[in-house]
């Protein structure tokens, strides 16, 4: 459990998902919005949300060499939400599971040298099981990059359990589109990638059970 503190500094940080992309980019409505909004009705420990999230953002290259950067200009931070991994399983190749596992794993260990705790969450389900995108060859996730997801999911689950400054929020198993009811698949999701704003609310409110258990429970 986390000391209480009269400021908790967090920050989102990643990629669309973390940004809020929706409607096919014509629209953002981050997590963050609600997870603001639980926030605030807990008065007892006061909360800042920074959102760092940028569209179309690798892990690799990209965001192991902003997040330093972000850090050194706008931290210090007591928690930092960490969610990355979809845009590199778009060109993805059997066997590369480890070297991008190991490359969000560094992303915790930059955060951690900050002195933040983290929040990981797992990579949401792809576009590939999203209705028949996989099949009529639509999706951006191809059949590799959905089975290096579930693999890299697993390897991020034994992390999080094997490090106590790191707490888990799986949001594939929490937030999925698989065995839902049509309306259900509408109402929370945009293109199989991203969420409609219900389901970044969603997140939020996800996202917000972790915290909750940091911080007051």
């Amino acid at each position: 459990m986390f000391a209480r503190s009269k400021l908790v500094r967090i920050l989102a940080f990643g990629d669309s998902l973390t940004q809020g992309h929706t409607y096919q980019l014509t629209h953002f409505h981050p997590y963050t919005h609600r997870l603001r909004q639980l926030l605030q009705e807990h008065k007892s420990v006061k909360f800042d949300v920074d959102n760092a999230g940028i569209t179309g953002e690798f892990v690799r290259d990209q965001m192991t060499k902003r997040l330093p950067l972000l850090l050194r200009k706008n931290g210090p931070y007591n928690l930092i939400i960490i969610l990355g991994g979809t845009n590199d399983l778009g060109d993805f190749n059997p066997g590369e599971e480890k070297a991008l596992f190991k490359e969000i794993v560094s992303l915790h260990d930059i955060a951690h040298e900050h002195g933040a705790k983290t929040l990981l969450l797992t990579i949401p389900e792809s576009d590939y099981i999203f209705k028949d995108m996989g099949a009529n060859g639509t999706s951006y996730i191809k059949e590799d990059g959905e089975k290096g997801r579930i693999l890299i999911n697993g390897m991020l689950r034994d992390f999080a359990k094997e490090n106590d400054d790191v707490t888990l929020c799986d949001l594939d198993q929490e937030h999925r589109h698989t065995n839902l009811k049509e309306e259900e698949k509408v109402k929370y999701w945009d293109d199989g990638l991203h969420y409609t704003p219900e389901g970044y609310d969603r997140m939020g409110e996800i996202i917000f059970e972790k915290i909750k258990h940091l911080y007051w429970e």
